[in-house]
């Protein structure tokens, strides 16, 4: 059997191979690069790097300008590399970790801040200006990531540390955005894509097709877009005797509209839908050791279970009235979403089923069904005049969302799934209601032509009120509890940033961030054993940071070094008696480290970029009885070291005809599973991985051709695990599975 050591040997002598590999097709680019340069039939270019403009702080500016830690990614060409999941591109963000146990349940963890799965989220999610998703755990804040597929969207910003000042509640950790493409009223345009995928076992699709239409030039156009694909399984059911079961289905579309209304007036606004369905988890059954249960790329569920089906409606739309002396926007939006995965709860729950009932061998099935429906409204008031050493932006939130969650706790037969005639062992239901209202500034004074500096703050109220009707023989019968909970919280920013030259400069940054307090659910159990409630936790964050361009803007280099203090931790306990979690506020915890990503175009055609991070995210002191862990335990899914490194290159072939090729590297170290509830239980890691996808293909005037293998190596990283048995963890574990090496063809048309 292999021990960590040794996995993480293989791991490190791979990465090193692949590392040499890709690094000789680098230079091999590079000294190709040099030849086409001198090549008169080359486009006469200088080998300078995009602009890339973000949004990061509410108004749009050059990335490089933004002081603070942030990651872009392209989306424009995501799906002609085979990237249309969280799942394919994550990696290649330093500093982001995600915890994707399947079934339309994926956490993000930024910088190491994560305490586990299952309670209020520490990473904000916004489409364009506005916020998504619950930010409480009743909501499913932690892990309804809406995972959208590229067909409409510009590119991907991620904002590294807390963002509480300009996003509120749960972007402790960071923020993950998501920036649309607006519709054009200048000229009609449209694009056609279709791509087949193949993991050697089963086979996916995607088509998608989107048109610009100007109705009226240069004052009102429409953009509608349509798109769906199917992603291959790649897990066997050996208990329902099923191949690749966890393939899955995700189609939707996205209506928006750019509307000139006045000569300082425009009106955006848009409708997305997305539906998704999976059949199954990608999670494989291993022992401790890592050996499987049932073999590579199979586990054990009752039929009818680890599936799940989910929506996501998204409504917004943004006003904006240019003033001459200050720009005012309004930004009101309207987000729905649905889940619902059951699951099978066996391990944990099948010994308690048999006490209550006196059937032993049952199976133990727990229905999760959750909504969210979430209304949110910001008015911004912004300086516009440029020449002015004095900006600033005035600003008011409120969003207020309604949840509710379904348990139900039910006795299957173990072979067919069907119904026993038992009644429900636990049958809950959970409606609550968060608010939250701000008020925010953000100023920045240019002292010289060098200096600058930019404080921010925010004054946040928030508010949850909530219900609980419970019933079952674990609940000891019916009962109903009613209670709220609320908190003002005050968080700030301080940047002072230093111009070195025109294409240099360094910052820092102190931020503090937060997430808001909640409550327990009783289930008939003394208040005097499980708090009703628990509070907020925050943190400060601490950064330095450089940016800068090189070499007629060919190099592009951004790098921060950090340092975070967080307290008051919000941790899951598990109640040993009943097998139901719950939450505690548990002590301190750090994390600190150092991000950095390149951008190089040594010659006309020739990219390449890189980035890496170094994570230190641990325990300041011992957590309390219910969770076991001590000073100086790594955090939950923090990798130590992580990395990526991309090459691409572009030449002609022909007249009007451009072929690329391109390979990418991502290194993702070892992590560890959340704390446990016994002490005598170690917890899980999930050994590092090093994975190698490679794309190319060939581009005319108006249509692309693309060929990608994604995991080109077959590599088997894990992504989440979670015990089969939840009270004592130590039991089988279910792993989340990175894609097996897939091969896939993608053939796009533009008009």
């Amino acid at each position: 059997m292999m021990n960590i050591q040794q996995a993480n040997c293989q791991h490190s002598t791979m990465a090193s191979a692949i590392a040499r590999v890709l690094a000789g097709v680098a230079l091999s680019a590079l000294a190709v690069g040099r030849t086409l340069a001198q090549d008169p039939s080359w486009p006469a270019q200088a080998p300078t790097l995009d602009r890339i403009t973000v949004t990061a702080q509410k108004r749009e500016e050059p990335l490089k300008e933004v002081p603070m830690a942030i990651s872009v990614v392209d989306a424009s060409k995501m799906a002609d590399r085979g990237a249309v999941q969280l799942t394919d591109y994550f990696s290649q963000v330093p500093g982001l970790s995600i915890n994707a146990r399947g079934a339309g349940r994926t956490q993000l963890i930024l910088r190491g801040i994560s305490t586990g799965s299952g309670g209020n989220p520490t990473v904000g999610i916004t489409i364009d200006d506005a916020p998504y998703g619950s930010s409480s755990s009743r909501g499913g804040g932690d892990f309804m990531v809406p995972d959208l597929d590229p067909a409409e969207l510009q590119h991907i910003e991620v904002l590294k540390g807390p963002q509480g000042t300009l996003y509120g509640a749960s972007s402790m950790g960071g923020l993950l955005k998501y920036v649309t493409v607006a519709p054009d009223p200048t000229q009609t345009s449209g694009r056609v894509q279709f791509d087949a995928s193949s993991n050697g076992g089963d086979h996916g699709f995607g088509v998608r097709s989107s048109v610009n239409l100007p109705l009226v030039q240069d004052k009102f156009a429409l953009r509608v877009s349509v798109f769906q694909r199917e992603d291959p399984g790649y897990i066997d059911d050996t208990l329902q005797g099923r191949e690749d079961v966890n393939d899955a289905m995700v189609r939707g579309g996205r209506v928006a509209a750019f509307w000139q209304a006045a000569d300082n007036v425009t009106v955006r606004a848009s409708a997305l839908l997305q539906n998704s369905r999976s059949g199954a988890t990608p999670n494989e059954d291993v022992r401790f050791d890592y050996s499987t249960l049932n073999g590579d790329y199979t586990h054990e569920r009752l039929r009818g279970t680890d599936g799940f089906e989910g929506t996501s409606r998204f409504y917004d739309a943004t006003v904006n009235v240019d003033l001459g002396w200050a720009s005012f926007d309004s930004i009101s939006a309207y987000g729905q979403h649905r889940h619902d995965g059951p699951q099978d709860v066996t391990g944990t729950f099948g010994g308690i089923a048999q006490a209550i009932f006196g059937r032993p061998g049952m199976g133990v099935v727990i229905d999760n069904l959750l909504s969210t429906d979430k209304f949110s409204q910001e008015f911004r008031l912004a300086s516009t005049v440029s020449d002015s050493p004095f900006n600033w932006m005035l600003g008011a939130f409120y969003t207020r969302e309604k949840s509710e969650g379904r348990q139900r706790l039910r006795v299957v037969d173990p072979t067919t799934g069907g119904e026993v005639g038992l009644p429900y062992m636990y049958n809950a239901r959970t409606p609550s209601i968060f608010s939250e209202k701000a008020l925010f500034a953000n100023v920045s004074y240019q002292f010289t032509d060098r200096f600058d500096l930019q404080v921010g703050g925010r004054y946040s109220s928030n508010d949850e009120r909530y219900n609980e009707y419970i019933d079952g023989p674990m609940n000891g019968g019916f009962s109903e509890n009613t209670g709220s909970s609320g908190e003002n919280v005050f968080t700030y920013s301080l940047t002072p940033r230093f111009k070195l030259s025109e294409q240099l400069m360094v910052y820092g940054r102190v931020a503090t961030g937060y997430r808001a307090g909640g409550q327990n659910q009783t289930l008939g159990i003394s208040l005097e054993e499980i708090p009703d409630a628990y509070d907020s936790d925050s943190l400060v964050n601490y950064e330095i940071g450089l940016k800068g361009e090189f070499f007629d803007r060919s190099l592009t280099l951004d790098t921060s070094l950090f340092y975070i203090d967080w307290s008051d931790i919000q941790l899951r306990q598990v109640d040993q008696s009943t097998g139901e979690s719950y939450y505690a506020n548990g002590g301190k915890a750090k994390s600190q480290g150092i991000e950095a990503s390149l951008a190089w175009r040594p010659v006309a055609g020739l990219t390449v970029t890189g980035s890496a991070a170094l994570t230190d995210a641990v325990l300041q002191e011992d957590t309390r009885a219910g969770t076991f862990g001590l000073r100086g335990d790594r955090l939950p899914y923090s990798a130590k070291r992580t990395g990526s490194l991309s090459v691409v290159k572009d030449f002609m072939v022909g007249d009007n005809l451009l072929a690329f090729v391109g390979g990418n590297i991502s290194y993702m170290g070892d992590r560890l599973a959340p704390f446990n509830n016994v002490a005598t239980t170690p917890r899980f890691v999930m050994p590092s991985f090093t994975t190698g996808d490679i794309n190319g293909g060939l581009q005319g005037d108006n249509w692309t051709l693309s060929l990608f293998v994604k995991n080109i190596t077959d590599e088997k990283g894990y992504l989440s695990a979670t015990p089969r048995n939840s009270t004592t963890g130590l039991s089988a574990y279910g792993v989340g599975l990175i894609q097996p090496r897939t091969y896939g063809v993608s053939f796009a048309f533009d008009y």
